[in-house]
Order: C-alpha cells, then sequence, then structure tokens
C-alpha cells in the first residue's frame, strides 16, 4: 500500500479515535439514547464528509409489530428537501439492510435505489450510499415523546445509511462501525440502552 494510503488509514482511525474520546466526555451529560444517535450524527456528517446520515432502529408498533423506524437525520446541507431523503424507498432499504444485519461499502446510488429515487438523489449531488449495521443485546428504549411509555423496548439492531458525493476510503465503514459500536458500549454503561 502506497504511504498515501497508510496515511488516509492512519488519518481515519485518527478521527474515529479522537471522536470517541469526545462522545465519552459528552455521553455524560445525556440523558436519553436519541441524544447519542443526534450527537453521532452530527460529528459523523462533520469529520466523515458523509452529506446525509440517517439512524434506522427496530421498534415494537402501536400495533404490537417489530418495524424498522426512522431515529435520527442529519444533512450536510439543510436546503436539501426533506421529501428527497426522507420517503418509501430509503425506508425500504433501510428496512431492507435491517433484516440482513450486514453493512454495505459506499457504491452507486443506482445501485440500491430505483431509478426514479436515484435521480432525485443524484441531482443534489448524493452519488453514493453506505451502509454500517450493528446489533447487540442491550435493549433500546422507544423514542423520546409522548407515546414512548406505551411500547416496550427492543434488542439493538441500527442501521447508519449514510450518502455521500464522492467514494471514500473503504477503511470509512469500518472505523465508522467502530465508532457507532463504541458509542452503544458507552451508553450501556452510562445506562441510555437496558439490560434484559
Amino acid at each position: 500500500m502506497s504511504r498515501d494510503g497508510n496515511d488516509g488509514i492512519r488519518a481515519i482511525g485518527e478521527q474515529q479515535m479522537a471522536l470517541a474520546a469526545q462522545l465519552g466526555q459528552s455521553i455524560m451529560t445525556m440523558h436519553h439514547i436519541d441524544e447519542v444517535f443526534q450527537w453521532l450524527a452530527y460529528a459523523i456528517v462533520q469529520h466523515f464528509h458523509v452529506q446525509l446520515i440517517q439512524f434506522w432502529t427496530n421498534q415494537i408498533s402501536q400495533g404490537g409489530r417489530l418495524v424498522t423506524q426512522l431515529r435520527t437525520v442529519v444533512r450536510r446541507d439543510p436546503s436539501i428537501p426533506e421529501q428527497v431523503v426522507v420517503n418509501d424507498y430509503i425506508a425500504y432499504v433501510a428496512q431492507r439492510v435491517t433484516s440482513e444485519r450486514r453493512s454495505y461499502q459506499p457504491q452507486p446510488v443506482e445501485n440500491i435505489f430505483p431509478s426514479y429515487q436515484s435521480a432525485l438523489l443524484k441531482r443534489y449531488g448524493l452519488n453514493y450510499c453506505g451502509v454500517c449495521f450493528l446489533s447487540n443485546n442491550l435493549l433500546l428504549p422507544p423514542p423520546e415523546n409522548m407515546f414512548a411509555s406505551e411500547r416496550a423496548p427492543v434488542p439493538l439492531a441500527m442501521t447508519a445509511l449514510f450518502i455521500i458525493r464522492q467514494f471514500s476510503h473503504p477503511d470509512v465503514i469500518s472505523s465508522m462501525s467502530i465508532l457507532l459500536e463504541q458509542a452503544m458500549i458507552m451508553a450501556g454503561n452510562r445506562g441510555l440502552l437496558l439490560t434484559s
């Protein structure tokens, strides 16, 4: 591997470690897992040059079914209309990859979405989509809202769907995955995720 390649890997690893350290300090003031998701989303957009990130998790619906639900969304460019990045096409992909339980390297959006959705994303410079998936035995509380008390916690299964302009270094996926795993361990230690 070239020196530039090694430097790129080192820089990505250093970013991931620095963000984990920052989160370790910030998490002490957080009271709900949704605050952790929001912090992570903003940090990933800022430090990994991501244009859009969404965290999707499993939840129990009001009808008692397990469903994939959008938990957090952050756009680098707030002028991108919400309906471009939060819609049934993206929800379907998030649900599919959550059921597959695997991560994907960034690939052209046309490999993942139907032609209409991929053309819409590309119009806003959203050219590549990648996915980090993680799960563990800790229980995820329901979203922080007035109806949350009516819903039961579920085992953590989270899909981080992110969209970028240009293909990034392949190690970005592993660094983001490590950061997300570290964040969930910290959240568990802080009591923001529950034990069964």
